[in-house]
């Protein structure tokens, strides 16, 4: 054996030797925790002294690698959500009892109410309540006018903006008598009432047109400056058509061919010629007075559509449902809003019967034509909800009744990219989005007609007092508060009295580059704010004290003196709308889309006007000088001045102008003093961030007893004033209908 295999020997003698070593201590003493110096197999020192047994049985155990501080954080929630489960099984451990009780009290109470329904239904109904005759009155009134032909009548019920006009004639009529100290006085004479709005329009009632005869379409050359007017003034805020496939169409000359495109294309003109500098744009044949110059505009077009189609028998199309929308868009602004109701109707029956109303069950890639049913559906739920209001009338359609999905928030140029259909750009706010947020509100807007404007028989079936009452108008300005946190940035007011213009959001990615995308939105938002102030008057006005004139046996559990501030409300409300759309005449000039705001700025201009007549009337009464009303007055004017910027294209613009101004204290109020171009009132804060006070003068006024009012006839002389209306009203409805 060599030198080398030797020493190899060794050294693995020597590290078979270290390798028998352990420094692990014996059983004894790691039980006593003290140092040991024996190794395996052999005795140790503390052992061979003690005369023990020494052993190395007890294997120690593996020290565990060191945790991360993720697992650590893993380790801590688990251990929270363990505490947490174990405090939701104690509670619901301790409720489960209850609930039971509870379900089964939520089950007797619907199903008491259902026998009261049933038992009701089984009974001759009772007279109806002093409230409920309040307004049969006045539709009974409504017989005596006419608008061309004798006795027609359209019904109007408690949400119509009527009651709210009316209340605010006679207050005017009250004053008028108190100031010249003759409760029989005369009312004054309507000196600012034009005739050529207050008479019927000979072009308003075309014979229909016969059957397959040729349409008369304007030059191509006019219908594509008709289309740009239309999309630019119409389909920005009620997006029915899909721009680039209806000028495709157009261009390629299909409208000659295709008779239901062929519609299509002479309504889209009608609506805008109204829009267009020639008043004589689409006006019919033959002579008329140059004092109703631009009223006749987009009649000879309009007339030509036959508004019953063949799809009453056989299967409707896309383009049958879009012309409910767009007939309905041109009857609106005429004087022929319950012509526009019942279309309304008939559509939603028609996008029924074709299933537009339901979701799909499976996942469909959307297509033009898919899209473009559901945007026609949206628009006549719109209108179902804004016009019925208008008119006090129930909606054709429930909340419940559909569960289409919301439009696409996709502009329609983007639709057939081949790379992202129906997809929007990250960072580009879609103008579709303002649809759907409007939608939203409306729906809260029906709710509450249809919850707080009901008959008064329904408060004595179902035992409903004016605690209920109060206690949903709580819940509505909940939701309503919760709608407006909804809003997109693109689409939010900001409310700053140093600006003359609302301000987008500090966020560069949601503000658009274009300038025109930018007045889109502006359009947009302060259309959003005025619908917020009018869904709030319509919760808030049955509390207003002048609204309720019904007697109190009528209303059982009636209170004088409700505890929500609703006059405070409305008014305030009122005010920051005036001042919306004063900003946006400042900034625009008379481009103002007025009318896809008309019912809210009509609506706070009566507000106002209630408010400066009613503490008018208090002052009289207490044969005190009356409160400074000049804040309330400019208001009125901004608003009034706003509606007349449509009343050369309008004629109910023309109409409700009219009456306005004549509500306007005119004697009293000296318009250079008040009322300037170039100013703008810092009073644009919502009006449910405005401290209620008790001491508030409005709210000292109106907040009195109904019986008060007992010796002023609610129909009275007040009620002249609205007669001489000229038989309008049973055209005009809620004098407040369109957009």
């Amino acid at each position: 054996m060599s030198f080398n295999e030797d020493a190899s020997g060794d050294d693995a003698d020597a590290h078979q030797s270290k390798k028998r070593r352990t420094t692990r201590a014996c059983d004894i003493c790691r039980t006593r925790k003290r140092r040991c110096d024996g190794e395996e197999n052999d005795k140790c020192w503390h052992c061979m002294e003690g005369n023990l047994e020494c052993t190395y049985l007890n294997v120690a155990p593996k020290r565990p690698p060191p945790r991360s501080s993720e697992m650590r954080s893993l380790e801590l929630e688990l251990q929270a959500a363990k505490d947490e489960i174990l405090m939701l099984r104690t509670q619901l451990a301790s409720a489960r009892s209850g609930s039971v009780n509870g379900g089964i009290q939520m089950a007797e109470a619907s199903l008491q109410v259902l026998r009261s329904l049933l038992d009701s239904l089984n009974k001759p109904r009772p007279p109806p309540p002093a409230e409920d005759l309040e307004f049969l009155n006045m539709t009974e009134r409504f017989e005596k006018m006419h608008v061309g032909a004798t006795g027609e009548v359209h019904f109007v019920g408690k949400s119509s903006s009527v009651a709210l006009l009316q209340a605010t004639m006679e207050v005017k009529a009250e004053v008028d008598r108190l100031e010249s100290g003759n409760p029989a006085a005369p009312v004054a004479p309507h000196w600012r009432r034009r005739p050529e709005y207050w008479s019927c329009r000979p072009w308003q009632n075309p014979a229909p047109a016969p059957p397959f005869t040729s349409y008369v379409f304007p030059p191509l050359s006019l219908i594509l400056t008709l289309s740009s007017l239309y999309f630019s003034n119409v389909n920005t805020y009620l997006p029915l058509l899909h721009r680039p496939s209806f000028e495709r169409r157009v261009n390629s000359g299909e409208f000659l061919n295709n008779r239901a495109f062929g519609a299509t294309v002479l309504l889209v003109c009608a609506i805008a010629a109204r829009w267009h500098p020639d008043p004589s744009c689409g006006a019919p044949a033959g002579g008329v007075p140059s004092t109703a110059s631009g009223l006749m505009c987009g009649w000879a077009w309009f007339s030509q559509v036959p508004l019953m189609g063949r799809h009453v028998f056989t299967q409707a199309t896309l383009e049958d449902l879009q012309h409910y929308c767009l007939a309905v868009a041109f009857l609106n602004g005429a004087s022929a809003p319950q012509a526009s109701w019942n279309l309304i109707g008939m559509g939603l029956r028609v996008a029924q019967d074709l299933g537009v109303h339901r979701r799909r069950t499976s996942i469909e890639r959307p297509t033009p034509a898919s899209e473009q049913l559901k945007r026609a559906f949206w628009v006549l739920v719109y209108y179902d909800r804004v016009i019925s209001c208008t008119f006090g009338r129930a909606c054709a359609l429930e909340f419940s009744d559909f569960d289409a999905e919301p439009l696409i928030e996709c502009d329609d140029e983007y639709w057939d990219d081949p790379d992202r259909p129906f997809q929007q750009p990250a960072g580009v706010p879609s103008t579709i989005a303002y649809f759907n947020v409007q939608m939203r509100l409306l729906h809260i807007m029906s709710l509450a007609a249809r919850m707080l404007y009901h008959l008064g028989s329904s408060r004595i079936v179902f035992g409903i007092d004016d605690s209920w009452e109060e206690a949903l108008v709580t819940e509505f300005d909940s939701a309503m508060n919760v709608w407006m946190d909804s809003i997109p940035d693109h689409l939010r007011w900001a409310n700053s009295s140093s600006s003359a213009s609302p301000a987008f959001p500090p966020s560069p990615s949601s503000v658009p580059t274009d300038p025109d995308t930018t007045e889109i939105f502006l359009d947009q938002t302060v259309a959003l704010q005025c619908l917020f102030y009018y869904v709030q008057s319509i919760v808030h006005r049955p509390f207003i004290p002048a609204m309720r004139l019904a007697s109190p046996d009528a209303n059982p559990g009636a209170s004088p003196a409700p505890s929500v501030p609703s006059v405070t409300i409305i008014t305030n409300a009122a005010r920051a709308c005036a001042n919306a759309v004063d900003v946006q005449r400042r900034r625009k000039g008379e481009n103002v889309p007025v009318l896809i705001h008309f019912s809210a700025v009509l609506t706070a201009a009566n507000v106002l006007l209630l408010n400066v007549w009613t503490q008018k009337r208090a002052a009289l009464r207490a044969g005190v000088a009356p409160p400074d009303l000049s804040r309330d007055l400019a208001n009125a004017r901004k608003c009034l001045d706003v509606i007349k910027l449509s009343e050369q294209r309008w004629q109910h613009s023309g109409i409700l102008g009219d009456i306005l101004d004549e509500l306007i204290p005119h004697d009293s109020f000296d318009s250079d003093k008040y009322w300037s171009s170039k100013a703008v009132t810092p009073d644009l804060a919502m009006p449910f961030l405005i401290p209620y006070t008790p001491s508030d003068p409005l709210w000292s006024t109106l907040n009195r007893a109904p019986q008060e009012e007992q010796g002023f006839d609610a129909f009275g002389s007040g009620w002249d004033a609205f007669e001489s209306w000229g038989g309008y009203a049973d055209d005009a409805g809620g004098f407040g209908y369109g957009q």
